[in-house]
């Protein structure tokens, strides 16, 4: 994502999911008047929403921007398009493993949340349904 687009995003339905911890941070006064003025342009964005894509978009951002650089003597293989792939190292190597690696893991840990709620949900219908034939 990139900061470019926002403007569309944010005028667009957000279905993204978010993760069940939480982040407590304080920030520069002009950082949280730049964020009060977002939220006014932007009135059906929760702040949530707008911290979340202003960090995706410059973590994505950081991402690009971290090197890396070739190792090895010879490259790995070849890409169709004839270019040569190496084997790669440095700060945009460890930054890609490590997102990876959290990604993962929190998705375990919200995978059993979410299988508990849909148990949850349909328990209660269906009790919802027992009830209602009880009455009748």
């Amino acid at each position: 994502m990139k900061t470019t687009d926002l403007h569309s995003i944010w005028d667009a339905p957000d279905h993204s999911r978010l993760t069940s911890k939480q982040y407590t941070v304080r920030l520069p006064i002009r950082v949280a008047a730049q964020l009060a003025a977002l939220g006014e342009m932007y009135p059906r964005k929760t702040m949530t929403d707008l911290i979340g894509d202003l960090l995706a978009a410059g973590l994505d951002q950081l991402a690009e921007d971290l090197p890396t650089k070739n190792v090895g003597e010879k490259p790995l293989g070849f890409r169709e398009d004839g270019e040569a792939e190496w084997e790669q190292s440095g700060p945009g190597v460890t930054f890609a493993q490590l997102t990876r690696k959290y990604l993962e893991e929190f998705e375990r840990e919200e995978t059993p949340k979410a299988a508990t709620e849909k148990s949850a949900n349909k328990s209660s219908k269906l009790a919802t349904r027992e009830v209602r034939k009880a009455k009748r």
